[in-house]
This record gives C-alpha cells, sequence and structure tokens, in this order.
C-alpha cells in the first residue's frame, strides 16, 4: 500500500512508500503522516478501495461512512475549508481492506469505475447504462416515522427526488434502468440517522428469480419492463421472501390464484378442489395472500388427488420453489419461508393501493411470528361482542371464519389497511353496509356501538403500536421510499 499526496494541493512533492509515508499511532486504527499536507478549500482527497464490509475514515478530525462495493472503487472527498492533515484514521469489520491509493488533488478526479464524493452527510455514485440494476443498503438503529433518506437520481439537467423512511437494521433498495432507456448520471444519497453501508452494480438476475423491489416501484413499474408475458414476479425489499405477482389483468390472476382461495379461505369450499367447471360461475378475489404453509398444502393434495391443475398453477408452483418459498422432495413439497402476494393491473390506482396495502399487511403477518402472537392476544383481550362483529363482517365477505388463524389475519389487515384515525368512520360505514343486507343483525350492531364504541379505533391503535415496535411499520402506509 503506497500514499499520495500533493504538500500543497496543486503541486505534487512525491510518492510515498510504505512504512516511510505514514504509521501506526496507536491500535485502533490511527495513522500519523510522515510530513503534514495542506488541503486548500475546494479541493478533494481521494482514495481507491475495495471492501466487503462498510468502513469508517476519520480525515481532518471527520468522520466518513464509506459503502462496501465488491470491486475497486474510487472515494472523493470534497474539501469544504483550508484543513491541514497531518493523520488519519481507517476502521473496518474487514481486515482484508484493499487500500491502494490516497490522494489529495485540486480537480474533481474521473474514474473509470463507480465514483462516491462525500460532501458532509452527501454520498454521490456516479452511474452508466452498465451500473443498473444498482442495489443500496442503508443501516439504520432506530425506527424512524420521518424520512431520514432522500435518493436524488440525476437525468442530464434533470433530477427526481425520493424520501425514504428507514427500519432498524438493513433498508436494501435496488434501482431499475427505466422503460425510456433513461440513465441517472449521478445517484445521490443524503442521511440522517443512518449510513450507506453497501453498493453493488451491474446485478443479474435469473428468468426465474423474483426481482427485489420496493413497493412504490412495483405499484408504477412499466408493464413493458415485464420479463413474462401477463405478468411479473417481485421479492418484497423490506420482507425478503414474501413474493409479489403482479398480473396484467384478472383473468391472468385467477389463472394464478382462484382455485387456491376457494380451497384455502373461502367458507363454501375450504380444503376442496374445485373443478374449472365449478369455479367458472364463482368470484374469487381481485388481489390475493397465501402463506407457504397453505400453498404446500394445496399442491401436496393436488398431487395426492392426481389433480389436473392448469398451466398457471404449475408455473406457480415452479416459481415458489425457485424462490425458496416452497422446498420439493420426492414430488412433495414442504413450506421454506414467507409466501406470496398479488394484486392486478386491471384495478383502478387507487385500488391497487388499497389492495397491495391490505395484501402486504397479511405478508407481515406471515413474515413474523412475534407479530402473529402479538395480535392474537390483542384479539383474544377484545369482548365477544367485538369478536362477533369480525365474525359477522368476514363471513359476509365469504372467508371461512371457523379457520382462527384466517380471521385473525383479516382482523389484523382490516385494521392496518387505513390510518389508524380512519379506522372508526371506515367500519360504522361497513355497519350500514351490512345492515342493508342482513336487517337482523341490528340489535347486535346497535348494542356493539353501546357498550364498546371506541372498538375500532382502539383496536387499530393496538394492533399498529404491536406492528410498529416488532416490524418498524405503521398503518396505512407500507411504502418507505415515495416519490416528492
Amino acid at each position: 500500500m503506497e500514499l499520495n499526496y500533493y504538500n500543497l494541493y496543486n503541486v505534487r512533492t512525491g510518492v510515498l512508500k510504505w512504512p516511510s509515508s505514514y504509521k501506526p499511532l496507536n491500535s485502533d486504527g490511527k495513522y500519523i503522516l510522515a510530513e503534514p499536507v495542506s488541503l486548500s478549500a475546494g479541493s478533494y482527497v481521494y482514495f481507491d478501495l475495495s471492501t466487503n464490509a462498510s468502513s469508517r475514515l476519520e480525515l481532518g478530525g471527520a468522520w466518513f461512512d464509506i459503502p462496501a462495493t465488491d470491486e475497486m472503487t474510487r472515494y472523493i472527498i470534497f474539501i469544504d475549508q483550508d484543513t491541514v492533515l497531518r493523520d488519519f484514521s481507517f476502521q473496518s469489520r474487514n481486515p482484508e481492506i484493499n487500500l491502494t491509493d490516497l490522494s489529495a488533488v485540486g480537480e474533481y478526479p474521473e474514474s473509470s469505475f463507480l465514483s462516491v464524493v462525500f460532501n458532509g452527510k452527501v454520498t454521490s455514485v456516479r452511474t452508466g447504462t452498465d451500473s443498473f440494476p444498482l442495489f443500496l443498503n442503508f443501516e439504520s438503529d432506530s425506527t424512524e416515522n420521518v424520512e431520514n433518506i432522500e435518493l436524488i437520481l440525476g437525468y442530464d439537467e434533470k433530477t427526481e427526488n425520493f424520501g425514504i423512511r428507514t427500519r432498524t437494521g438493513d433498508n436494501p433498495y435496488w434501482l431499475y434502468q427505466d422503460e425510456s432507456d433513461l440513465v441517472p448520471g449521478e445517484v445521490s444519497v443524503s442521511v440522517e440517522n443512518s449510513v450507506l453501508s453497501k453498493i453493488e452494480r451491474s446485478l443479474v438476475f435469473s428468468e426465474d428469480a423474483a426481482l427485489p423491489i420496493d413497493l412504490e416501484s412495483l405499484l408504477y413499474r412499466n408493464p413493458a419492463l415485464w420479463r413474462q408475458k401477463g405478468y411479473e414476479i417481485y421479492n418484497w425489499n423490506d420482507f425478503p421472501g414474501m413474493l409479489i405477482i403482479d398480473t396484467a389483468d384478472y383473468s391472468i390472476q385467477s389463472d394464478f390464484f382462484k382455485r387456491m382461495a376457494f380451497f384455502t379461505e373461502k367458507k363454501i369450499s375450504a380444503g376442496e378442489l374445485l373443478s374449472d367447471a365449478e369455479l367458472k360461475p364463482l368470484h374469487g378475489w381481485n388481489a390475493h395472500d397465501y402463506r407457504a404453509a397453505d400453498l404446500a398444502r394445496f399442491f401436496n393434495e393436488a398431487a395426492k388427488e392426481n389433480f389436473p391443475l392448469n398451466d398457471r398453477e404449475h408455473e406457480l408452483r415452479r416459481i415458489l420453489i425457485a424462490n425458496d418459498v416452497l422446498k420439493e422432495t420426492s414430488g412433495r413439497v414442504r413450506p421454506s419461508k414467507g409466501g406470496i402476494l398479488s394484486i392486478s393491473r386491471e384495478s383502478s390506482d387507487n385500488l391497487r393501493y388499497l389492495f397491495l396495502t391490505h395484501e402486504c399487511y397479511h405478508g407481515v403477518f406471515f413474515f413474523s411470528d412475534e407479530y402473529v402472537s402479538s395480535v392474537t392476544g390483542i384479539w383474544q383481550s377484545l369482548a365477544e361482542e367485538e369478536r362477533n362483529f369480525w365474525r359477522s363482517f368476514l363471513d359476509m365477505y365469504g372467508y371461512n371464519v371457523s379457520d382462527e388463524y384466517l380471521l385473525i389475519n383479516e382482523f389484523q389487515a382490516y385494521l392496518m389497511q387505513q390510518k389508524t384515525e380512519l379506522a372508526d368512520a371506515y367500519f360504522r360505514g361497513k355497519i350500514n353496509w351490512m345492515l342493508g343486507i342482513r336487517p337482523d343483525l341490528v340489535g347486535e350492531m346497535r348494542s356493539l356501538l353501546a357498550n364498546y364504541g371506541d372498538t375500532f379505533t382502539k383496536s387499530a391503535n393496538l394492533v399498529e403500536n404491536s406492528a410498529f415496535s416488532l416490524t418498524g411499520i405503521k398503518a396505512g402506509d407500507l411504502v418507505l421510499k415515495r416519490k416528492k
């Protein structure tokens, strides 16, 4: 390793070799320079580095968080005031750091590789056509209910701005080239209470691999970019293992999931495999959610009965195995992790958002056993009269309310699909709808509202508090990256 520097920022004094250029000052990764380096405001310090773990650099009294990238990367630090550099500290979780060059110059140094510029809390990644898909991971120590990351994509003179709310731990994001083939020349990130810990570019996904994606990108991604005809398969970035199929229309969605719905959720046929002729006059759902255990049960029952599944159902089985939701052994499948959700492009924009929100809260329920346990406790704390409302409400939608897991799962999803302050008005409206169909429930509903008038707001707040403490999400809004 060698240290290159300029004593006066634009006058080169030579290349100093180890160990004469600097020496360790202590065991904490701090090094003292053989000669002080004078840096003028407006100059740059840069170094080339590859490492598979995030690092920290202390330079001129300031600390810089350095994201990991597996390729040799040029990191560039803008010097905003006159500084005399006498030492530096470099700390990493990875002892195999490959630091090849540390220099100071008066002009922005171009690089043939990925370039990162630090200026305060701002990191800019220079990109080109071959950079995408691009992966960024942010690490956060705490869950925030405010946007604490700003992401800016630069397209020549145009920019697109996004705000991101973080969850505790990793917050991974994948950026894909858009349908116009307009490639950001630079991706800039400004962070608070989190760090950009990893960058990867030029990622490759197999045809069977679900594309990792955030929910906003999924909602508005152009179907012209889909790899399959009629649908695309995604992996939810915040809850990996929860797959989401977006379909061109309800017909394709029904081919995938209608028989599954009647087998797992519908009261008229739970546990039964209905033939195509039996399914034809029946209405399924316009959005779907299934956990791995129920998916395995469906496919194993079909194999046991030698039941003729359609082509889309066979395709679904292959997708689930390819993405590790199911494991196959000797012709049978067993649950591995997560599950699958689905919405359709045939739904209006407002319904797509509502359906995705509702279905993704089911995804959270499938993902977190702690959340299941907590919501079950909330359900059991309700008075019988309160629980009876949910049984009647969900029964009228056709759910198999004798399935306790399904009942509790729908209880939390309907509560969480809108903000908590809207829950009371929403469910009082549903009571009016119910009474229009079943006037015999009027006494029961009057008693519920007289004795437990706050039941919907109270339940929504309890479930939201549980979701936020365990998974870092709030009611009515699972979109953590949003375009400004």
